[in-house]
């Protein structure tokens, strides 16, 4: 399972992911999109983030057409990590404390 959730999912509730990807500044990065949609830079604690980030060659400030497929991302230098992911999450979210997980999922998602 590790090939098909890396790159591709993010962790945003106990043993909950979403599609998306953590970006870390100034690396570049790939991002398997399995869904094809509007994406958008979030902070770690759910809030929208403006920062520039270069997709597939690009430069975008906020949100992002995206078709199911590998992408390149690479996030400006800003401080600390953003995540890329879909601009329609309807709840919100904190990434700022470990998730827990529940037994009958474990080590399911590890990667």
């Amino acid at each position: 399972m590790k090939p098909y959730f890396e790159n591709a999912y993010v962790p945003i509730f106990s043993n909950i992911l979403i599609t998306g990807l953590e970006l870390l500044p100034g690396r570049d990065t790939t991002f398997q999109t399995r869904w094809p949609g509007r994406y958008r830079l979030y902070r770690a604690n759910g809030t929208p983030a403006e920062a520039p980030v270069v997709v597939d060659g690009r430069t975008i400030t906020g949100g992002v057409e995206l078709e199911k497929g590998r992408h390149s991302l690479r996030l400006a230098d800003v401080e600390g990590s953003l995540y890329l992911l879909p601009a329609d999450i309807p709840v919100p979210f904190d990434l700022t404390q470990p998730l827990e997980r529940e037994p009958l999922y474990d080590n399911v998602y590890t990667f």
